[in-house]
C-alpha cells in the first residue's frame, strides 16, 4: 500500500512516498499543460522513482494517448486502473475519469470530471482534459464556464489564465481580460 504524505504542485494530496517521483510528476503535469516535448519522459521518471505512483501511471497513459501510442496508453491505463482501489477517493475518481477518456469514452467522463472538479478545483490534469473535450466538441460556452468555475482556486496559475483567456476569446468576450480601459479612437 502506498503512503500518502506528499502534495503535487497544485496542493493535491498524492499517494507516493517519493518527493523525487512527485517532482517528476509535477514536471510532467506542467509539460502536459504546456504541450512540452518531454511529457512522457517526465512521467516515466516519476514511475522510475516510485513504480506504485498510480497518478503518474494514469498521466503517462494520457501522454501516450496524446502521442498516438494507443496500445501502450491503454496498457498503462489498465495498470493504473488495476491499482486504483488503494488510492484516496479523489485519486481513484481521477484515474477512473482518465480511464474513460483514454478508452475513447469522453462523454461518459464528463460528469465524473465535473464532479471531481466541483470538490477539487485544483486538479489541473482533469481540468485540461475536460477543457479539451469541450474544445474538440465545439462547446466554447462550456470551456468558459469550466474555467470560470475553477479560476478562484487557480487564479495565479499562468496555464489557468491562458485557458481562461482562450475561452474568453472563443466566446467573443476578450474585453474581460484587459484591466485597462479601451484606448480612445484616433
Amino acid at each position: 500500500m502506498t503512503v500518502v504524505s506528499l502534495q503535487d504542485l497544485y496542493g493535491n494530496a498524492v499517494s507516493s512516498h517519493s518527493r523525487l517521483a512527485v517532482d517528476a510528476y509535477d514536471r510532467g503535469v506542467r509539460g502536459l499543460l504546456g504541450f512540452s516535448a518531454d511529457i512522457i519522459d517526465s512521467f516515466r521518471a516519476a514511475l522510475a522513482a516510485d513504480p506504485d505512483f498510480v497518478l503518474a501511471r494514469a498521466a503517462l497513459a494520457v501522454a501516450l494517448f496524446l502521442a498516438e501510442q494507443m496500445t501502450e496508453a491503454r496498457a498503462e491505463m489498465q495498470r493504473a486502473s488495476a491499482s486504483a482501489a488503494t488510492l484516496l477517493p479523489r485519486e481513484r475518481r481521477h484515474v477512473e475519469a482518465l480511464a474513460l477518456w483514454v478508452a475513447g469514452r469522453a462523454n461518459e467522463a464528463i460528469p465524473l470530471i465535473q464532479a471531481c472538479l466541483a470538490e477539487h478545483p485544483r486538479d489541473m490534469v482533469l481540468m485540461q482534459r475536460l477543457y479539451y473535450i469541450y474544445f474538440w466538441q465545439g462547446r466554447s460556452a462550456e470551456m468558459l464556464a469550466l474555467t470560470e468555475s475553477v479560476r478562484h482556486a487557480l487564479a495565479a496559475d499562468g496555464f489557468m489564465l491562458g485557458y481562461y483567456a482562450f475561452a474568453l476569446e472563443e466566446n467573443g468576450a476578450t474585453r474581460k481580460l484587459s484591466p485597462w480601459p479601451s484606448a480612445p479612437s484616433p
